[in-house]
């Protein structure tokens, strides 16, 4: 990706299953990396409306120590931990990943997990909010987020750097039903396309931070077209309005089924510099 700017919205647009909690939980684990390794004061903070954190712990540690999602899956800690390598046991998988390649002494799992908890624990921050009244204002929306991020910045004497928001449908369908205000379905579409000024105004311009916003494309919407397109923000309904108000939106197509390989595709920059290879593909797996 190469990089954000403070104050901006970007919008992450995929189908069910397409990998979007994937990036984005990699992409605000990767970024606590970089504050930690750039000793800066700033934390990364993922925002789930959909699961729990015992459900997206698994892709948490997964991506901070470059591990096997099904380590951690339907394991207590115990086991978790037995199951790991060490740099005596390595796995076939851990002599391709990053951290290991071109390295003179390889390092298993749980060398991994440890480094990664120190850099982790001080940087990432995981806001549940799959239950209802969990943010600190108890009203949903984005007033919610905003009284959760003012708390947490305060606790922890640090600055918001970056927030990933999964995800869009479900932050709204928590506020609209308020009061039964989701009684029409052009509510819905309004709200959906206000979402992101609210968030610019309200988040990434006063945090100065850079926030991520994913939005679920309906399958149905882009069920006919091929897994090797590259799919626009107006290939579906309501998502073509949710674009308008984002600085940059980046769109994952289903992945193929033999190579599980998805399209990524910036639909849409607005960085104000010339774009060099906007369209590429990207392997969402286990690893």
């Amino acid at each position: 990706i190469g990089g954000f700017r403070p104050g901006d919205v970007i919008g992450l647009l995929g189908p069910f299953s397409g990998g979007k909690t994937t990036m984005l939980s990699t992409t605000a684990v990767r970024m606590a990396q970089r504050y930690a390794a750039n000793d800066e004061n700033k934390l990364s903070i993922y925002i789930c409306y959909e699961d729990g954190a015992q459900k997206v712990n698994c892709s948490l540690y997964s991506a901070a120590a470059h591990i096997e999602r099904q380590v951690f899956t339907d394991k207590t800690p115990e086991e978790v931990w037995a199951s790991m390598s060490d740099r005596d046991s390595l796995k076939a998988y851990e002599r391709h990943i990053p951290v290991n390649a071109n390295a003179e002494v390889m390092i298993g799992e749980k060398e991994r997990l440890r480094a990664a908890q120190v850099w982790f624990n001080s940087h990432f921050v995981f806001l549940d909010f799959s239950a209802a009244g969990i943010g600190s204002a108890g009203n949903g929306g984005v007033d919610e987020i905003v009284a959760a991020l003012e708390d947490l910045a305060e606790q922890r004497g640090m600055d918001i750097g970056f927030i990933a928001i999964d995800y869009a449908a479900l932050l709204l369908d928590r506020y609209m039903a308020q009061d039964a205000r989701a009684k029409y379905q052009e509510q819905n579409w309004r709200q959906l396309k206000q979402l992101p000024d609210q968030i610019k105004t309200k988040v990434a311009i006063p945090f100065n931070a850079t926030v991520f916003l994913a939005h679920q494309l309906a399958p149905g919407d882009i069920k006919k077209i091929p897994t090797y397109r590259h799919v626009d923000h107006a290939d579906a309904q309501g998502s073509k309005s949710f674009a308008e108000n984002l600085h940059a939106c980046l769109c994952l197509n289903v992945p193929d089924p033999e190579c599980h390989v998805s399209t990524i595709n910036w639909s849409k920059i607005r960085f104000g510099r010339p774009v060099r290879g906007k369209h590429g593909l990207v392997q969402i797996d286990e690893h």
